[in-house]
């Protein structure tokens, strides 16, 4: 219960990091969309996420039960907060250009289905990918707090909907179709989020041990491969910033290599040394740079939360047609 409310935390720090990340005018609007988040998935998942996750049903899906969590509540509380920061991630990456309604429908939709499905496959006692199910394919999936089911899961949603969405207007250039540069209002936000997201993610991964008496020293491990993996992803991504793209010191980078680090180690903490947290998250660092960028300049996606300038190929060329109407390419400060 304790991790539980820890996690719970995090909404916060998901707030702040979004609100900081969007501009000034739209940070009213983000932060109804994390109270939404929060209330609807409560709502969706007590009447019917739960067992779709945990229900006995088929290795796909459990069987939908209205209501049925008063059997073990303090199970519910605490997969209902790693359904909340699920349906969460999305929200950044699509805000500024979402109707808040649309909004409503998709998190009730999330948190309700989508999200407890994916649970069923890997947590549940007959899913195909569960552990627990002596028939899983290739003998399970160990994810200790849900690199994959939870992050993963919305990191995907939240990549098909902002592609499905489009860009906000004016994100890329019409004639070169380079991403212009929309940073967000607040680098205070941002970092206090960050901070936030990193206290709430020892509780995450300590949390998923659920008890301290079979190994007493499993809860500690898992907060040294936390921590290290964390620092580890976001100097790494610091130091390619450096070298390879804006070439100067970036918060918002920095916060999302020690943000990628730590969804890296999220299924592995309880199980590897310290050091080998170190190169995972130096790996999760090294993914993210090369991923933000994929994403922005070859996907043309808008993932508002890599809202920061990006270093355009040195000397791009615009096309004959807009040299003849005397067009210029410049570039626009941080």
């Amino acid at each position: 219960m304790l991790t539980s409310l820890t996690v719970f935390l995090m909404q916060c720090g998901f707030g702040m990091l979004e609100a900081g990340a969007v501009r000034a005018k739209n940070t009213r609007n983000i932060l109804m969309k994390n109270l939404l988040d929060t209330s609807c998935g409560c709502l969706a998942f007590w009447l019917f996420g739960w067992s779709v996750a945990f229900a006995r049903g088929n290795p796909v899906i459990g069987i939908p039960a209205p209501y049925g969590v008063f059997d073990l509540p303090g199970e519910w509380f605490h997969h209902y907060v790693y359904a909340a920061a699920s349906a969460t991630i999305v929200s950044g990456a699509i805000a500024e250009r979402t109707q808040t309604m649309a909004y409503v429908y998709f998190s009730f939709a999330t948190t309700g289905f989508i999200y407890p499905v994916v649970v069923h496959w890997a947590w549940s006692e007959d899913g195909f990918l569960s552990t627990s199910n002596p028939d899983a394919v290739a003998g399970g999936l160990l994810d200790l707090a849900g690199s994959g089911v939870v992050h993963l899961t919305g990191g995907v949603l939240a990549l098909v909907a902002a592609a499905i969405i489009g860009p906000r207007r004016g994100r890329f250039n019409e004639v070169t179709g380079l991403p212009v540069p929309m940073p967000g209002h607040s680098s205070v936000l941002m970092a206090l989020g960050c901070f936030t997201l990193w206290f709430g993610w020892l509780g995450f991964n300590m949390g998923s041990i659920t008890s301290i008496r079979a190994d007493p020293g499993a809860a500690p491990r898992v907060a040294v491969a936390t921590l290290v993996s964390g620092a580890a992803g976001g100097m790494t991504e610091t130091f390619l910033n450096l070298r390879l793209g804006t070439r100067s010191w970036s918060v918002e980078r920095s916060i999302n290599g020690i943000l990628a680090g730590l969804v890296s180690i999220t299924a592995s903490c309880s199980v590897v040394h310290s050091w080998a947290a170190l190169l995972i998250g130096c790996c999760g660092g090294c993914i993210y740079h090369g991923a933000s960028a994929a994403v922005l300049y070859w996907l043309k996606v808008d993932d508002v939360l890599d809202a920061f300038a990006v270093r355009p190929p040195a000397r791009p060329r615009l096309p004959s047609s807009a040299h003849a109407r005397g067009l210029t390419l410049t570039r626009r400060p941080f």
